[in-house]
């Protein structure tokens, strides 16, 4: 009895001590997480003057992100939201799901566009993933987004994007919940008809009314983060409503 009292306290320990320490290597993550993005941040001389309607766009140098990383394909910034960071693209939708920025290893990942899509991210439909983080450090902070007081502030719906050639600004069309699927994130659409119908599909999920039409010339923005102890997907859906080209 005592040989099996002692066995449990032994087992107690070393869980609650595995417990710790993967909860020690969370913070100390997501710490460093948040180091290298303000770091990043400043390498990338970002203008952060408020967002006005003559001055709508992200003012970004490239050239210091993408001589650290030559997977950087542009930079996204959501109001009212933690998203501020570099978007990267790998040979698969895996490998920056659990590798930072420098490409060393972290369960934090970062922000990636899916490989499918060109590195100019001129698709239409563009799909970005990033991890749903408690601590709201990469997509984490997009569940804010599914709060009524959120959906309000009118100026928040608009979406930030920087690609290596173009400035552009999305507006926000579609919000809501889903259990893992592969429609939401398709990029290649057979016709003009099969594009039409994921247009009023993405639109009729959404959990707010963004009064807002979609014509099939439209090019979308789609952010996928993980949910509910990664049991769901919480999507996010833009159109494009303006872009410049940089200078």
């Amino acid at each position: 009895m005592k040989n099996g009292k002692r066995f449990l306290l032994i087992v107690g320990m070393t869980l609650l001590l595995f417990g710790s320490l993967q909860i020690f290597h969370w913070f100390q993550e997501s710490n460093d997480s948040k180091k290298l993005q303000d770091k990043l941040k400043t390498d990338a001389i970002i203008d952060h003057v408020e967002q006005t309607e003559s001055s709508p766009f992200l003012s970004i140098d490239f050239s210091t992100l993408t001589s650290q990383n030559e997977d950087v394909v542009g930079w996204i910034k959501i109001q009212n939201t933690n998203v501020d960071y570099p978007i990267v693209q790998s040979f698969d939708n895996q490998f920056y799901l659990n590798h930072n920025f420098h490409k060393e290893t972290s369960k934090a990942g970062w922000i990636f566009a899916d490989y499918r899509n060109p590195s100019s991210l001129s698709d239409q439909n563009i799909i970005l993933y990033g991890h749903g983080r408690l601590d709201n450090s990469m997509f984490g902070s997009l569940r804010l987004l599914l709060e009524e007081d959120w959906f309000i502030q009118n100026q928040s719906h608009q979406i930030q994007l920087s690609t290596l050639k173009e400035n552009r600004l999305y507006e926000i069309v579609s919000i809501y919940t889903i259990k893992p699927e592969t429609y939401y994130l398709t990029t290649f659409f057979e016709n003009d008809q099969k594009w039409q119908q994921y247009l009023e599909t993405i639109q009729r999920r959404s959990i707010y009314s963004f009064d807002t039409t979609l014509y099939p010339d439209d090019q979308i923005l789609t952010l996928s983060t993980c949910q509910d102890d990664n049991q769901n997907r919480l999507v996010v859906h833009a159109k494009l409503i303006k872009k410049e080209i940089r200078k």
